[in-house]
């Protein structure tokens, strides 16, 4: 299948979205496009550095019946257990293999997340969402009903954190109970996330594999 993509000409993360098709199309689309706008812009505004996320297939809307709700997904379920999920994202991983890896050459990027809206306000943690690490693209993301519109952006900042270059996974400034999230509060990354992203956030987020370049 051909990708008619225009290969944007800053640093950019493809993304492949997926909703629940049980929730309404228009609203979750909307949201969705909302919530790519707020990490852009707060990419953009904080740490000088124009990390965008793109729609992997730009014309085509992922729908799918996850069949398990929000409230039934907690810190112990594997990414095996929400096996649409699962299926989707190793059928992406083949496909990925086709595509020339060197992410600066790269014409057909592969798809780095996939990001998937789920049906149900929360998870049963209390979580309002989940990065799975998968140790190999795609990553997964999960986000619930309830969540803001930051909730995209702070579980993208947990893959960018997966996939660093030196293989440290835990956030620039962690905190030392929860090393995967950021000490101060109002942070992007403190386990309620806020909005600000430090400079040693930035330097540690740009280190990452899964970022494509012009």
């Amino acid at each position: 299948m051909t990708r008619p993509h225009v290969r944007p000409s800053n640093p950019h993360i493809w993304a492949q979205f997926c909703f629940d098709q049980n929730l309404d199309q228009d609203s979750t689309i909307n949201r969705i496009i909302n919530d790519m706008e707020w990490f852009n812009s707060i990419f953009l505004s904080q740490c000088n550095y124009n990390l965008t996320l793109q729609f992997a297939e730009p014309i085509q809307w992922c729908k799918i019946d996850i069949q398990m709700k929000a409230e039934e997904i907690d810190d112990d379920t594997k990414l095996s257990e929400i096996k649409v999920i699962d299926d989707l994202r190793k059928k992406i991983e083949i496909n990925n293999e086709a595509y020339d890896h060197d992410p600066n050459t790269n014409s057909n990027p592969p798809c780095s997340v996939i990001v998937a809206y789920v049906n149900g306000e929360k998870f049963k943690s209390g979580k309002i969402g989940y990065a799975y690490d998968t140790n190999s693209m795609p990553y997964v993301v999960l986000i619930p009903e309830a969540a803001g519109s930051g909730a995209l952006a702070h579980e993208i900042g947990h893959v960018l954190n997966y996939t660093n270059s030196t293989g440290n996974k835990d956030d620039a400034e962690p905190d030392p109970t929860q090393p995967s999230h950021n000490v101060n509060p109002g942070n992007l990354m403190y386990h309620i996330g806020g909005d600000k992203i430090s400079d040693v956030q930035c330097k540690k987020f740009r280190e990452s594999t899964i970022i494509l370049r012009p």
